[in-house]
């Protein structure tokens, strides 16, 4: 081996090494007192935005259109709701909120992209327990075409403190031009 390869050799796992190091540095991630990372639940393809219900349950959008309920720490096999979206890009399944008298109305609230239109849309459904009562969806809001943009399309949708709905989409902010 000449001395050349061999100073490449060494050159090579210098820069591994670094490389790692840096990398290791980039992605550790440190937590204030009293955090920690802990994994809820595996098996999830595309989770798009979560919602805890009041009763501690988490739902799950995924983007191809599923919502997943984990209780207990258990991803409960049936899902909540499947409902057809276009997921080109980043449309889909992409936001949920629960209504402010969930306890009491079982009212669940999903954004979504439809799979027949390039639109997406806003709308309530009814749960009972960890499903969605069949023929429940009831339209609030079809957004504006969206056309041919398959990016930016998510939704963070919550509830304020005096009760308003409010959506945030991209860097528009729909507040409070619907009163549920």
């Amino acid at each position: 081996m000449t001395k050349n390869s061999q100073l490449k050799i060494i050159y090579q796992l210098l820069l591994a090494c670094v490389f790692s190091f840096l990398v290791h540095n980039l992605f550790s991630q440190t937590y204030p007192g009293g955090f920690s990372q802990q994994q809820v639940t595996a098996g999830l393809v595309k989770p798009t935005s979560m919602a805890f219900s009041p009763d501690g349950r988490i739902f799950v959008t995924l983007q191809g259109g599923q919502c997943r309920v984990i209780q207990n720490g258990t991803l409960l096999a049936t899902p909540f709701i499947s409902l057809s979206v276009n997921m080109s890009g980043e449309r889909g399944l992409l936001g949920i909120a629960f209504d402010p008298n969930f306890s009491t109305n079982n009212y669940i609230y999903l954004y979504y992209t439809l799979s027949t239109a390039v639109n997406n849309r806003i709308s309530r459904f009814t749960a009972n327990g960890n499903v969605v009562v069949p023929g429940s969806e009831v339209v609030l809001l079809d957004l504006d075409s969206i056309g041919s943009v398959d990016y930016h399309n998510g939704g963070c949708m919550k509830f304020g403190p005096d009760g308003k709905f409010m959506l945030v989409l991209e860097t528009m902010v729909i507040v409070p031009m619907l009163r549920i």
